[in-house]
């Protein structure tokens, strides 16, 4: 199993750093979402030609969101987008 490197783009790291106030845990969360995609980044579900989307799920009683990721992939990992949420209730 190759290991990729993760690149995120610059609005990506901006949106993670303002929600660090919000959910404490964030970058727990985070570090696992792109640990699993440098290691599985087909898991995620194609969009078009190049894109794929990924959804890792939070849990709201450890105050930790849901995390929505659309990126790309070949030698590496390239995060173009994220969407921090709420985490629902299980």
């Amino acid at each position: 199993m190759p290991l990729r490197t993760v690149i995120e783009q610059r609005s990506v790291t901006d949106k993670i750093d303002q929600e660090r106030a919000i959910y404490p845990r964030l970058e727990e969360a985070w570090e696992a979402l792109k640990w699993w995609l440098c290691r599985k980044p087909e898991s995620g579900e194609l969009l078009d030609d190049i894109h794929f989307i990924y959804k890792q799920v939070g849990n709201h009683e450890l105050n930790i969101p849901t995390l929505v990721v659309i990126y790309t992939w070949d030698e590496t990992v390239v995060i173009e987008y994220v969407l921090v949420k709420v985490p629902s209730y299980s």
